[in-house]
């Protein structure tokens, strides 16, 4: 495990790069950057002019395709935006988001087109955690600030490249299947909140034993699977609150708590506020 960590870690920083190229009337605009996001950030209902390649290297969060589909993400998800349309990408507030991304000038979405391959069609990839997909981000990134204007007239082609690594990784499940089994995990914590999950049924439906499945969440997500699905709970229970007005009771039973007292326990160990608090401040 140490060597993956090694290589995972130093992507985990902040470092953007920026290039603008050709002639002011046809400029093209490239930028890659490694983001961290302790406080959640993220954006709603935004409307890129630039096609937009996301890979999540941490932590875990909500992306709203075109088509207004809901996706629960997690690390080592892919997530494609296509130019002229609507996305959001909420990460959960916990501290943990990390990404990397490439912002290409729109015109690459017809590179991708040439080849009968649609952004639009496909806006979240699962190839994993990837070192070689981080490789590729990090040499972008190198070539963007210390290349010549002639050499990047590749970078079309090489970000045509990993899209098409990302799409083989994918389909033969991943490098790593500890990754795509923390994903799973991740997707089936991250919702049907009135359902009590028994976290070792979690395992025995992603085929692992449950010790086994609690280390590699763990190792992976920095958290037990526990407590992601505390935090994931939360997460929603502030939108309840937030956007839907609900009382603490009400959200409370939405969630699936027995007990109103345990759900505001939870929600102050994990927002810092007692929902009551929360409430006003939203006002």
């Amino acid at each position: 495990m140490a060597p993956q960590r090694t290589w995972l870690e130093s992507a985990l920083r902040n470092d953007t790069a920026h290039r603008t190229l050709g002639p002011p009337r046809r400029a093209q605009r490239w930028v890659c950057g490694f983001i961290l996001k302790p406080t959640g950030g993220g954006y709603a209902d935004r409307i890129v002019s630039d096609y937009i390649l996301v890979y999540v290297l941490r932590g875990s969060g909500r992306f709203v395709d075109a088509s207004g589909k809901s996706h629960d993400v997690a690390a080592g998800d892919l997530l494609q935006h296509a130019p002229r349309q609507r996305y959001s990408l909420l990460p959960h507030a916990d501290g943990r988001w990390a990404e990397v991304y490439i912002a290409a000038d729109g015109s690459f979405d017809r590179v991708l087109r040439a080849i009968d391959y649609h952004a639009v069609d496909h806006p979240v990839l699962h190839p994993g955690l990837e070192s070689q997909l981080v490789e590729r981000f990090e040499q972008t990134h190198h070539a963007l600030r210390s290349v010549d204007d002639a050499t990047l007239e590749c970078l079309p082609a090489w970000l045509l490249e990993m899209v098409l690594i990302a799409r083989g990784l994918e389909h033969r499940g991943g490098a790593d299947p500890h990754a795509r089994l923390v994903q799973q995990a991740c997707r089936l914590l991250g919702g049907d909140w009135g359902r009590r999950r028994d976290l070792p049924g979690v395992a025995e439906e992603l085929g692992v034993g449950y010790e086994r499945f609690r280390k590699l969440f763990a190792e992976r997500m920095g958290l037990s699977p526990r407590e992601y699905r505390i935090r994931r709970r939360i997460d929603r229970a502030r939108e309840l609150i937030q956007q839907d007005g609900l009382s603490n009771k009400a959200a409370a039973y939405a969630l699936g708590y027995a007990d109103p007292f345990v759900f505001s326990k939870q929600f102050k160990q994990v927002v810092g506020i007692s929902p009551a608090e929360f409430r006003k401040k939203m006002r």
